[in-house]
């Protein structure tokens, strides 16, 4: 069933703890060695959630290899897992009306499922329910003499209706995955394209057409015979091809909000401190989507001494209109 975007936002963002606008960008900058969720907590670093909390925290956070894939950049860090445990969701904000969505991210198997059985690695998800606009596939290489894997798409549909590449990637090949959904049209998987325009064909699709809205993007821990050992890096949401593709090591609007950094949080001593290059504005909203407290020019400090105890949206924005939004936790 498709759902309107604006019903989609206006439910989102007061029922989201942390959601990234777009362009996003997640470089995985965590402390390393560390885990992206701790114990019992579905709320992990960042603007990831998980669903279940039954797993020991088992996505970790490494240092970022040397990646080859003919000149992306990277910065931060790295995740990592194998086997079963927590299926990372990663939110953002779609933009009300948009209609196209790309996602990109670095994928390294370093260790191949012990099944020959297929599984889905990523996910076009939808916030409000178990349903998907595009899946990214994995499974051993079934031809004869194929030593790796290959990699497919389809629009959520089961694994026997898998549009399938055929090259045999090997464990420890670096691979550039570049998803793209058209609302009202097909689902394409572009693997290792060159970083400059998009390509003119993908390397595979699904010409199927199903719509469910954006919003979340869904990185599956199947059965443990099932899911291969891996790195992701560099992940990236947005509406155009550049905004996911870059050979350089930030866009200006990524790099501008990074620039952007708060502390402590959470906030036990009633002073937020805002650390950013620029002017920066910030507003503060309730779970329930009550703004709480909004100041149009901060350079150092402000005050949250008055708000009570509990979790809060903290949305802030520089003079590049960079906008970053987090958990803001106050004790």
């Amino acid at each position: 069933m498709k759902k309107s975007l604006h019903v989609f936002l206006l439910f989102f963002s007061i029922m989201a703890f942390s959601q990234a606008t777009l362009p996003a960008y997640e470089g995985f900058d965590y402390t390393t060695p560390g885990k992206l969720f701790t114990i019992n907590a579905n709320q992990g670093q960042g603007n990831w959630t998980i669903s279940d909390v039954t797993f020991a925290p088992n996505v970790d956070i490494i240092a970022s290899p040397t990646w080859n894939v003919g000149g992306e950049a990277t910065t931060g860090n790295a995740m990592a897992y194998s086997g079963p445990g927590e299926s990372p969701i990663y939110s953002y904000t779609p933009e009300e009306g948009q209609t196209t969505v790309y996602v990109s991210f670095l994928l390294r198997v370093t260790a191949l499922a012990d099944t020959n059985l297929s599984t889905f690695l990523t996910t076009l998800k939808s916030p409000f329910e178990n349903r998907f606009n595009a899946i990214v596939w994995y499974k051993k290489n079934p031809a004869e003499g194929a030593t790796g894997y290959v990699l497919g798409i389809n629009l959520g549909r089961g694994s026997g209706d898998v549009f399938y590449d055929t090259k045999d990637f090997q464990v420890g090949s670096d691979v550039l995955v570049v998803i793209k959904k058209v609302e009202g049209g097909a689902v394409s998987l572009f693997l290792n394209p060159d970083l400059g325009t998009e390509p003119s064909a993908p390397t595979v699709e699904d010409p199927t057409v199903r719509d469910y809205a954006f919003g979340q993007i869904f990185f599956r821990r199947d059965a443990n015979d099932r899911t291969p050992s891996m790195i992701i890096d560099e992940l990236r949401v947005g509406k155009e091809w550049a905004d996911v593709v870059k050979s350089e090591v930030l866009s200006a609007s990524t790099e501008a909000v990074v620039e952007i950094g708060i502390y402590p949080n959470p906030v036990s001593n009633g002073t937020l401190f805002i650390n950013s290059k620029t002017n920066t504005s910030l507003e503060i909203y309730s779970v329930l989507g009550k703004k709480v407290l909004e100041k149009s020019s901060v350079s150092k400090s402000v005050d949250v001494s008055h708000l009570a105890k509990g979790c809060y949206i903290l949305k802030i924005k520089n003079e590049n209109n960079a906008v970053q939004t987090k958990k803001l936790m106050i004790q």
